[in-house]
């Protein structure tokens, strides 16, 4: 009776195996969605979460991108070079250091990167 009850976990090792993996696998998966980008800014949404970047204004300036022979801009999510359109219902029409001027529609829309952020003269 020992020899087949021996027998029977023997084969059922791998099925047991290949159950355990799935359900570390399934659950690792749900743990890992839950993690936030730790390069996004405050408040940020994670992509998809977020109605307003699909349809009416763009809303967000994440980064402003620059080099020698390119500058862009990440405006949710997406890299927009001066001139092109912005999904969400936008043109691009130029960047500085630290904001992007936009058209949607017949506004035009200065999005800054850390609008939290004013500059205040310096006192002597």
């Amino acid at each position: 009776m020992r020899d087949k009850a021996a027998l029977a976990a023997q084969k059922a090792a791998p099925f047991t195996r290949a159950l355990v993996a799935l359900c570390l696998c399934s659950f690792a998966a749900s743990v890992y969605a839950q993690l936030s980008d730790p390069m996004a800014p405050p408040g940020a949404q994670p992509a998809g979460g977020s109605d307003s970047v699909t349809r009416g204004t763009p809303t967000e300036l994440q980064g402003i991108l620059s080099g020698p022979a390119r500058r862009a801009a990440l405006i949710n999510g997406a890299v927009v070079q001066v001139g092109e359109m912005i999904p969400g219902n936008g043109e691009l029409l130029s960047i500085d250091a630290d904001s992007a001027v936009v058209r949607s529609g017949e506004r035009q829309i200065v999005l800054r990167l850390h609008p939290e952020l004013r500059k205040r003269d310096a006192k002597p």
